[in-house]
């Protein structure tokens, strides 16, 4: 349902020659089917015409004929020039038959971003945007508004999976444990793997999508053309429509040789369809489409003799819950790919490698409670690349592929793990250096490897306990993400590791190249040790550090001095935006519980702080809560004049003395650890405190009144 209403703006100019095609796409919601969250941009009343947009487009119906540019202006400035890339996703033979289909991509060599899209004249203009912040979709509000435009990203779309299940046919193999080497390899590189694929429709599908072959064609197009998104991305796998397609879309409920809402009928059926319809030597792997009956598909049996068993039906097959969520997903068990839930509904001990339901295309994201979330995201959870592209590339997939040379070379990685121990109860991260030969614009993602019993625990002790997120531009992933850390959120899949034991993680990294991509990996393990958490005591919330000042940052190391941790240093750093970014480096001090810090005046007065401390030469990290930053710091001049107060001499050898007006104060002498070493209550006009035994360096005096409020502080030298 319609949640918030706030308006999106999204231009869209097409360049053909000196013909402009240009308009405003507002997001919408498909039907009451979808909801979109709080945070949504959601349509005003003016949605997109697209007339006359086939003539503009239709240049775009085949690569090599392009002469201009895609251009796509998002709402916070950012612009997107996409020049025109080959789309396997038509056999030419087939856009020859069908040119009112019209299906092609596109890449942008100064950001990295693709475009996948596809227009037809039954629901207009569509499209995947993959950008650095994520993926964006263009679908039609409704079926029969082929002119109205809902413009969305994934995590805004919903899709009800009430009543859907996926199952797998074909034996499973012993149980994979994974490999205890901690070295960096390669899922895929140089060349893509082109597969013919022929995808079958039911009457009541071919219904659903207008009635006519050529509608149904087009429907099949856009999901392919997305599935292509993913599988081209992530494994450098394409997917190419048979030319003869249109043999094997029925129009007729009544006539075709399915039962629609059955998918061991289907399943059992479809093989024979294809196989007499395309020809058995035709295609490489074979699908069906339906209105019903939910997933199945024959494990690892593209390009052998079981190649079309596979099945995704769906009440409503539209846009990407049904593209990604199902189709992506049974074509995934084609090619090999495991359930990754480590939950009890079809769990594969073999592959249970993510917490709960799982969030990525192979696990049971929203129908297996407890849920991670509603829908899965766009991409493949590293075990599942590493069982896609074992067997298509070293298994039997690769008997059937056209080889595409690309020459792209993978991403080389080194890891920087540093200390191989971290506290439990505490949050940590994970980095590595990452370099890719063609300089081409990487992503990256940081999963737990771990294998376990199938649990629903949230305090299991061994087994998956973090969940996948989607590929990011950073190298560096925090555990728990920083926002759940700082607001002590209590998250499945994010949830701090409770007790010792060992973690395994691996770093997939995604080089985007628009040819074709190369992805590699690492694999890293460490452990999780002690009894005490790393944690942050000052700044609590709502306190307040000065400008102008020098401030006391403490915390309780834990276990974290000792061996086998053994962190001598931490690194502390500032954010003043709530924790968006920490862009302040305060320094490097010991691990000894407390710091003395200086914040100048460049860093501005506000409420949205948050003090970072993480190992320096380790692995684990602490955030505060939200404190305040006030611009009435006590500097040395100012408020020694303002206060009346001095100290000297300074340097000072075996005694300090403090000079001023007030009548009751309390002087401190503080450390450079932090810490307070000596306490005098200061006499009228004159006080003199005795320093002598004081070891030689830096020091803090704060003069402060009889009730603690700061009235002067400064650095002083013990000669």
């Amino acid at each position: 349902m319609l949640k918030h209403t706030t308006p999106f703006f999204f231009v869209l100019i097409l360049f053909s020659g000196l013909q402009v095609w240009a308009q405003k796409l507002q997001l919408s919601i498909i039907d009451n089917e979808y909801s979109v969250s709080e945070n949504a941009y959601i349509p005003n009343e003016s949605p997109l015409s697209l007339e006359g947009a086939h003539e503009h487009l239709n240049f775009w119906n085949g690569f090599a004929s392009l002469q201009g540019e895609l251009e796509i202006i998002f709402p916070n400035g950012n612009r997107y020039n996409f020049a025109p890339y080959p789309s396997n996703t038509m056999h030419p033979d087939l856009r020859a038959r069908y040119p009112e289909i019209i299906v092609g991509k596109g890449y942008d060599a100064k950001t990295g971003a693709k475009i996948y899209y596809d227009y037809n004249p039954y629901t207009g203009f569509r499209a995947v945007i993959i950008t650095e912040n994520g993926r964006w979709y263009v679908d039609p509000m409704l079926p029969e508004e082929s002119a109205a435009r809902s413009v969305y990203q994934r995590k805004h779309m919903i899709g009800s999976k009430l009543g859907w299940t996926c199952s797998v046919t074909g034996e499973e193999v012993g149980v994979f444990e994974p490999e205890n080497t901690e070295n960096t390899s390669v899922y895929v590189e140089e060349r893509v793997h082109k597969y013919r694929i022929a995808v079958s429709a039911t009457g009541e599908y071919t219904q659903f999508h207008g009635g006519t072959v050529s509608s149904a064609l087009a429907a099949i197009v856009t999901s392919i053309n997305r599935v292509n998104s993913v599988y081209e991305v992530d494994a450098a796998i394409t997917f190419e429509i048979v030319p003869n397609n249109s043999a094997i879309i029925f129009t007729n409920p009544n006539t075709d040789p399915y039962e629609n809402n059955s998918a061991n009928q289907m399943i059992n059926v479809v093989q024979g369809v294809i196989n007499n319809a395309i020809g058995v030597n035709n295609y490489d792997i074979g699908h069906a489409f339906s209105t019903g009956a939910g997933g199945l598909a024959q494990l690892a049996s593209v390009c052998g003799v079981n190649k079309a068993r596979g099945i995704t039906g769906r009440a409503a097959p539209v846009n990407d819950p049904f593209d990604i969520d199902y189709v992506a997903h049974e074509i995934g068990h084609q090619f090999g790919g495991r359930h990754t839930q480590n939950n009890s509904c079809n769990r594969s001990g073999q592959a249970a490698f993510e917490p709960f339901s799982a969030s990525t295309i192979m696990g049971y994201a929203g129908i297996c409670p407890p849920n991670l979330q509603s829908n899965s995201d766009d991409h493949f959870h590293t075990h599942s690349l590493q069982e896609i592209t074992n067997f298509a590339f070293r298994g039997n997939g690769r008997f059937c592929a056209t080889l595409i040379s690309t020459g792209n070379k993978a991403p080389e990685i080194t890891p920087t793990l540093g200390a191989q121990h971290m506290p439990i109860l505490t949050p940590f991260y994970l980095s590595a250096e990452v370099s890719d030969p063609e300089n081409d614009p990487m992503s990256f993602v940081w999963e737990q490897y771990d294998l376990g019993p199938s649990a629903q625990s949230t305090t299991i002790d061994q087994g998956p306990v973090y969940r996948s997120f989607s590929p990011q531009a950073s190298s560096t992933q925090y555990f728990p993400r920083i926002p759940t850390a700082m607001n002590t959120l209590n998250i499945l899949g994010e949830r701090l590791v409770f007790a010792p034991r060992t973690l395994r993680f691996r770093l997939t990294a995604r080089d985007n190249n628009p040819l074709g991509s190369a992805v590699s990996f690492t694999q890293v393990s460490f452990q999780a040790v002690g009894n005490q958490p790393f944690e942050i005591t000052t700044p609590q919330q709502s306190a307040v550090l000065f400008q102008r000042a020098i401030n006391v940052i403490t915390w309780d190391p834990g276990n974290t001095q000792t061996a086998p941790i053994s962190c001598e240093s931490v690194r502390i750093l500032l954010s003043t935006d709530n924790g968006l970014t920490f862009p302040h480096d305060l320094g490097v001090f010991p691990n000894a519980g407390a710091a003395i810090v200086y914040l100048p005046t460049r860093i501005p007065a506000g409420n949205d702080n948050r003090i970072l401390i993480k190992a320096e030469d380790g692995i684990f990290y602490q955030v505060t809560r939200r404190f305040t930053i006030s611009d009435r710091g006590l500097s040395t001049h100012l408020d020694a004049a303002e206060n009346h107060l001095a100290i000297h001499p300074n340097p000072a050898q075996n005694y300090l003395n403090i000079r001023g007006t007030i009548e009751q104060t309390r002087i401190e002498i503080i450390d450079p650890t932090g810490r307070k070493i000596k306490v005098v209550n200061a006499s009228p006009q004159e006080s003199q405190v005795n320093i002598a035994e004081l070891s030689k360096g830096a020091y803090i005096v704060r003069i402060t009144d009889l009730k603690g409020v700061q009235l002067y502080q400064q650095r002083f030298i013990k000669n």
